[in-house]
Formats: structure tokens, C-alpha cells, sequence
């Protein structure tokens, strides 16, 4: 080869190595983020799908509770009186 032409790779190749090292790990972080973020979406995904679980459980306890609430208000009115212990 020619001694011109090696004189002008060397240089180049010096520069080549951290513009690699570079690009690897700027390839390297964008893969943690974008597998990051799917994992993060999952994880919403997931919390979502509890929350809308727990409305409903409030729902179904909240019409249980006026059900019972009316069947209550429904009952005919009785008085009580205190009875007298005796010792």
C-alpha cells in the first residue's frame, strides 16, 4: 500500500474508535429505555385494570349496603323498654 494511504487511516480509524463506542452505548440506552417503557406500560396496564376491579367492588358494596339500608327503613317501628335486672 501506499505509505500516503496509510497516513490518512490512521487518523481516521483513531477518530472511528470513540464515534463507536459512542453510538454503542447510545444504542445500549435507548434499548434500556424503550424495554424500560414497555415494561412501565404493562405495569399501568396493570394498575388500570386493579382500579376499575376496586370501583366495582365499591359499586357492589354501595348498592348492598342501600339494599340493606331500605330493608331496615322498611321494618315496622318497635320500641324497646330496658328491663330491670335483678339481683
Amino acid at each position: 500500500m501506499n505509505p500516503g494511504i496509510i497516513a490518512l487511516f490512521i487518523p481516521i480509524i483513531i477518530f472511528m474508535i470513540p464515534i463507536v463506542a459512542i453510538l454503542a452505548w447510545h444504542q445500549q440506552r435507548m434499548a434500556v429505555i424503550v424495554h424500560g417503557e414497555r415494561g412501565a406500560a404493562g405495569e399501568l396496564e396493570a394498575l388500570r385494570k386493579e382500579v376499575f376491579e376496586l370501583r366495582q367492588l365499591i359499586n357492589q358494596q354501595a348498592l348492598m349496603l342501600d339494599s340493606v339500608n331500605s330493608a331496615v327503613r322498611s321494618l315496622p317501628r318497635q320500641t324497646y323498654e330496658p328491663q330491670k335486672i335483678e339481683r
